[in-house]
C-alpha cells in the first residue's frame, strides 16, 4: 500500500500530465509456474496506452537482523524480472494481426518499508538516470536489449492458456525463440531464506493449501490437485 501511495501522490503533482495505475499485485509469469517465492512479481504500475510498465518488488528490509545487507541480490532480482516481464509481453503482442501491440520499456526497482521510490523511476522518459548512489538500483529494459527468460515450462503453461481463448492464436515459432532462455538469476546471488521458499500448493478443486506438493494436471499443467479423485473427476 505504501508503494501505490507514493506512486499516486506522485501523480496528484504532475498535475494529470503522467499518470501510472496499478494492474497487477502478487503475480507469477503463468499459472502454476512460480516455483520460489522469488518466482513472483509483487506490483505492477502501467501508464494510459498501455506501453510502459513499472515493476516493484517489496522486500520490507534489505538488510538481515545481523546487518548484511541485501541490496546486491534484490538488485539482481529486480533486473531479473525486468527481463522477465518484458519477455512476456513481447511474446503475448509480437503475434499475427490484431494482437500486435507494442510494449515500449519496462522499468523495475526494489522498495522497502524505510526508502521512498526514487522519482526518477516514475519519469516518463525513455531513459532515466538514478538521483540515488547507493541501492535500490533502477533496471530500464527495452525490445532491444531485453535478456529472453522465458523457460519451456513457462513457454508451454502459456501457450496452453492461449488456446483456451477463442481469440488468440499462438505467437510463431520465430517469437518463441525470441523470447526463450533462462530465468535464473546470476550466479552468485542468494536471496533471503523467505524468498528463496517454495509456495504452498493450493488445490483447483477444493481450495486447500499445503506444503507438500500436490499433482499437477498432465494436460494443462496450469492447475493442481489435492487429491487424485479431483484430477480424474
Amino acid at each position: 500500500m505504501k508503494v501505490v501511495v507514493e506512486v499516486q501522490q506522485w501523480v496528484q503533482r504532475m498535475r494529470g500530465r503522467h499518470k501510472w495505475v496499478p494492474i497487477l499485485y502478487h503475480y507469477e509469469i503463468a499459472d502454476n509456474s512460480a516455483k520460489r517465492n522469488s518466482d513472483w512479481g509483487h506490483l505492477v504500475f502501467a501508464d494510459m496506452s498501455l506501453t510502459r510498465f513499472l515493476l516493484v518488488l517489496c522486500v520490507g528490509s534489505d538488510h538481515c537482523p545481523n546487518g548484511h545487507s541485501f541490496s546486491t541480490d534484490f538488485n539482481a532480482l529486480a533486473k531479473s524480472h525486468a527481463h522477465r516481464f518484458m519477455s512476456l509481453l513481447h511474446y503475448l503482442y509480437s503475434g499475427p494481426g490484431d494482437r500486435q501491440f507494442e510494449t515500449r520499456w519496462v522499468r523495475a526497482t526494489y522498495a522497502t518499508t524505510s526508502s521512498p521510490l526514487d522519482p526518477a523511476f516514475l519519469d516518463h522518459n525513455e531513459h532515466v538516470t538514478s538521483t540515488r548512489r547507493s541501492s535500490p538500483r533502477i533496471y530500464h529494459v527495452d525490445t532491444n536489449n531485453f535478456r529472453p527468460s522465458l523457460t519451456e515450462g513457462e513457454l508451454e503453461r502459456i501457450d496452453n492458456t492461449i488456446r483456451q481463448s477463442r481469440s488468440w492464436t499462438l505467437p510463431p515459432r520465430s517469437v518463441r525463440n525470441e523470447v526463450k532462455g533462462s530465468n535464473g538469476l546470476p550466479k552468485g546471488n542468494t536471496v533471503p531464506r523467505l524468498f528463496a521458499q517454495k509456495p504452498p500448493d493450493e488445490c483447483a478443486c477444493c481450495g486447500k493449501v499445503r506444503d507438500e506438493p500436490m499433482r499437477q494436471c498432465s494436460d494443462c499443467k496450469l492447475v493442481r490437485y489435492c487429491s487424485r479423485r479431483w484430477s480424474v473427476s
